[in-house]
């Protein structure tokens, strides 16, 4: 059984749709899951939900300024909610915060590609450290 089989897409809506109630993280079953998976998607849950961005609020935008900040927020969100490092949070900031992010694809690949793009640099100038 393969991942997408295992969560339904429920991890993926989780990423980026966390603000619908119905793809929150917690509302991933893990009843089924092995037990070093389940420790993993559990602590991810723990995280999203103990999420707090540090970026500016975007309450105050309308329209597409909206929806961009909307996104770099889920992206923040996600990173935090993945990574249990010290000083994820800032480093998850600063990422989402200057991400090349598109409101939408509009169905062309240069905005996925771009994105991914961006991920890869960021990385070679920022590599993970263990």
């Amino acid at each position: 059984m393969g991942a997408r089989d295992l969560f339904k897409g429920r991890l993926f809506q989780s990423f980026f749709y966390s603000y619908i109630p119905e793809y929150s993280a917690a509302k991933i079953d893990t009843a089924h899951l092995p037990g070093d998976v389940l420790d993993r998607v559990e602590e991810y849950k723990r995280r999203n939900r103990r999420f707090r961005s540090l970026a500016r609020s975007c309450k105050n935008l309308r329209g597409i300024e909206l929806a961009n900040c909307d996104k770099q927020l889920a992206v923040e969100k996600a990173i935090v909610s993945l990574i249990n490092k010290k000083g994820i949070e800032r480093i998850a900031v600063k990422y989402a915060r200057n991400a090349v992010l598109f409101y939408e694809w509009e169905g062309l690949a240069e905005g996925p590609l771009d994105e991914a793009k961006y991920a890869e640099e960021y990385l070679n100038k920022y590599p993970p450290r263990a």
